[in-house]
């Protein structure tokens, strides 16, 4: 990218920016044309194309990312996971000093990060970002529904239950999806929790099939 067309005062407004709106968890870049044109207006008053900030961004992120001293560790992991940009062999060094956790995919996407108490990782049908802290919370609400419940549970109703209550910044079908194909199977491995209450939680959801060592191991029959 020639240097007349971005200097460095110009790349920190543009990482600024990405920066803040990468903050939340649910962050992504699921319509990117608008993000980009959002960004030209309000950062560069449209005398940069959103075409050109995103090329930059991705210039920066997949290249420069692990030489930006200015950007915390936790900012990069939130960009990496939203924009899913490849990383080089330098950021991926940074991402696995002192991390318990760095998954990346076959294109050398990030997809999962955990180091101490901050964990992001994504759920890869619907590119929607989960923190550990929003997954207890659905599974104590799973819980505590599955205490009282005589019947299974319609899913789309217990999760819009959820969203409408405790967390209107997700959709149910997203909840549906992350509980189906992560949290039900967790459940089946926790460890500390009643074994009627895992089944309970099962139950109520519907969910199937369960692990068979799941079924060897409370086999009542």
């Amino acid at each position: 990218m020639p240097a007349s067309i971005f200097n460095d005062k110009d790349d920190e407004i543009l990482m600024k920016y990405v920066t803040e709106k990468t903050t939340a968890p649910t962050a992504t870049f699921r319509r990117p044309r608008t993000f980009w044109e959002d960004c030209s207006k309000i950062c560069f008053k449209s005398m940069k194309s959103p075409g050109m900030l995103s090329r930059r961004f991705r210039y920066l992120s997949t290249v420069k990312l692990h030489e930006l001293k200015n950007i915390d560790l936790e900012s990069k992991v939130r960009m990496l996971l939203a924009s899913r940009h490849p990383i080089n062999e330098e950021m991926l060094k940074e991402l696995q000093q002192d991390a318990e956790i760095v998954e990346l995919n076959e294109r050398r996407v990030l997809i999962r990060y955990k180091k101490g108490d901050f964990e992001l990782g994504s759920d890869r049908k619907y590119e929607v970002f989960f923190t550990r802290k929003e997954d207890m919370d659905l599974l104590n609400f799973i819980a505590k529904k599955a205490k009282s419940a005589l019947s299974p549970i319609p899913k789309l109703d217990l999760f819009d239950e959820y969203v409408r209550l405790h967390n209107p910044i997700r959709t149910s079908y997203s909840l549906c999806h992350r509980f189906r194909y992560k949290l039900a199977r967790e459940i089946q491995e926790m460890d500390g929790l009643d074994i009627e209450i895992k089944l309970r939680m099962l139950f109520i959801t519907s969910y199937h099939p369960l692990d068979e060592q799941f079924i060897q191991g409370y086999a009542f029959f």
